[in-house]
Formats: structure tokens, C-alpha cells, sequence
């Protein structure tokens, strides 16, 4: 049996449904988005910086309480 090899975790100028991203990073690989016409959606804690330009609008989701005791998101947020 071969041995694995860690892949790297560089991307730069990929494109996946009219969205630019970038990765890089090995140990806490960081994702950068490039929006344009496209909103991309998220969980509302897992943002630690963006542009001031950015604005994000928080959704919540149906069953709130029900997902916080379970430890599902009960916020979405969109940033355009």
C-alpha cells in the first residue's frame, strides 16, 4: 500500500458558479471570495474579516431553537 501525500491547499483563480476563489494556507487554510453579481452564503460565526465595502445580511432559519439545542446554525448570512 502506497503512502499517502498530503495535497496541497493552494488555489488561485479558480472559478466554481460565476464565484472567484482563492486558497491557501496549509495548517488553517483561508478561503478568499471574490464577489460580483453572485451572494455567497455562510454561517454567521465563521466570517473573521471582510471588506467594509461588503455588506452581509443575516437569515434566520426556521426551528431556530430547536437547532441551537442541537447545535445546528440558526442564523445564515449573505454577503453580496
Amino acid at each position: 500500500m502506497a503512502v499517502p501525500a498530503q495535497l496541497s491547499t493552494t488555489a488561485r483563480h479558480e472559478t466554481f458558479a460565476g464565484v472567484t476563489y482563492h486558497i491557501e494556507g496549509e495548517l488553517m487554510p483561508a478561503l478568499q471570495i471574490g464577489l460580483s453579481n453572485v451572494g455567497v452564503s455562510f454561517e454567521h460565526h465563521v466570517l473573521p474579516w471582510k471588506d467594509p465595502n461588503v455588506p452581509v445580511v443575516l437569515h434566520p432559519l426556521k426551528g431556530g431553537l430547536k437547532r441551537m439545542l442541537g447545535g445546528m446554525p440558526f442564523l445564515m448570512a449573505e454577503g453580496r
